[in-house]
């Protein structure tokens, strides 16, 4: 799979002598630039736009969907030749492709696409993925080896990002590098800068590499506010501390008003994404296969995980004959009531649910739920509603009915604190 610059692309057939039924099938052809994925609200965080051209060897732009995607240094399924991506969760599809040294774009702001032997095919199959918002929106992916040299993203580019294993003090400077929409060519442009038009004649940086300073703002959870220009195409890109080099964030979100504000982004010691990582890391071995590592939940969905690689853990299941479960963790911070769900658009098989009180040593199961009547999706899937009397943490795990295989999100929801 590749993109192709010109209005024409010649398909040759090059048969074997005498041999016969000889076919090409094209499965989809899309002509045209893609719509640039858009975060919320304006971008650009002062009066000009401060984005300057740039060239980072582990940063691509993603098509179709119009993000930016990256190579981190943690090797895919323990592979010495190749490594994993990250990007935004809401640029995920199938079907994408990730392209490395993109030119410049005409004037008209159409997009140029680069040689064929910059251009690698995303496995959005074996790929994890939250949407869920600002401080909860990740996607660890995968690259296909290229169709022409054989070459993964790893051996082609030969550059990758260290993640930071903690987020630096607010101020911190932080750059980063993507592909946002751009309609100007020049630098510290006043406007125009985050749309592109085609009559303007001065769309060459549209979609191509930039990169930017600016401050951390504020760090609440897992979401990260920081002073730097970004605009639609930007999403999914990398956040790295100016002066370590390490990546702390992917961003995600707008937020600037061209006066001040903040775009945000989701940080790299988000522990479902350092779980995503590790699994991907590791050929597929699930780290929170047991109760002492489990992950924790944020409110809202949390997913999407796999349970293809997990163990039946104790103690034994009193509901719905559960297996190959997972185990979570959610800090319940007053009394509240608490519902956990699997009735979730991305779940794809019968699960079961448990939640217990207790350390993992001596749990107590506080509810066990195997088909839940009340999803409108499937009654396949779990719910488990727990009303704690005070601040406490909530054991969870996540199984499959007889062992049943399957991906799947959690939604966290509860009542509010008095």
């Amino acid at each position: 799979m590749a993109y192709f610059n010109g209005s024409a692309v010649l398909v040759e057939l090059v048969a074997g002598a005498k041999t016969t039924k000889n076919v090409v099938e094209i499965s989809r052809v899309m002509a045209g630039d893609p719509a640039p994925d858009l975060p919320s609200g304006d971008s650009i965080c002062g009066t000009t736009d401060n984005r300057t051209p740039s060239s980072h060897a582990a940063v691509g732009r993603i098509n179709t969907i119009g993000c930016t995607g990256w190579i981190i240094g943690n090797a895919a399924g323990g592979s010495s030749t190749d490594k994993l991506h990250l990007s935004a969760g809401h640029c995920f599809a199938s079907g994408q492709v990730l392209q490395f040294a993109v030119p410049s774009s005409g004037s008209n702001c159409s997009l140029v696409q680069p040689p064929a032997a910059k251009q690698f095919a995303i496995d959005s199959a074996s790929s994890m993925y939250v949407n869920g918002g600002v401080g909860n929106d990740y996607w660890v992916f995968k690259c296909f080896a290229n169709s022409t040299t054989g070459r993964t993203t790893w051996q082609e580019q030969a550059a990758a990002f260290t993640l930071a294993s903690s987020i630096p003090a607010n101020g911190t400077t932080l750059r980063n590098y993507g592909f946002g929409v751009d309609g100007t060519n020049t630098d510290n442009a006043t406007k125009n800068s985050c749309s592109c038009s085609s009559t303007a004649g001065t769309g060459t940086r549209n979609q191509t590499q930039q990169t930017h300073t600016g401050p951390l703002n504020s760090v609440s959870g897992s979401a990260l506010n920081y002073g730097i220009d970004t605009c639609g195409g930007n999403s999914g890109s990398v956040i790295q501390h100016n002066s370590t080099l390490q990546a702390v964030a992917i961003h995600t979100h707008g937020g600037c008003t061209g006066t001040g504000g903040g775009n945000s982004g989701t940080a790299i010691t988000h522990s479902g994404l350092q779980s995503a990582i590790a699994t991907m890391s590791s050929g597929g071995s699930v780290g929170n296969d047991g109760c002492s590592g489990a992950i924790a939940l944020v409110l809202g969905n949390n997913g999407t995980y796999s349970n293809a690689n997990a163990t039946t853990s104790s103690p034994s299941w009193p509901c719905g004959s559960g297996g190959k479960d997972l185990w979570f963790t959610y800090a319940v911070p007053c009394a509240k009531t608490v519902t956990f769900s699997t009735c979730v658009s991305g779940t794809n098989f019968d699960t079961v649910m448990q939640v217990f009180t207790g350390s993992c040593s001596a749990l107590v199961s506080a509810g066990c739920n195997d088909d839940w009547s009340g999803c409108s999706l499937s009654s396949l899937r779990s719910r488990v509603v727990v009303t704690t009397s005070g601040a406490t943490t909530l054991r969870i795990r996540v199984g499959g009915y007889n062992g049943a295989t399957g991906s799947f999100l959690i939604n966290v929801s509860h009542t509010a604190c008095p």
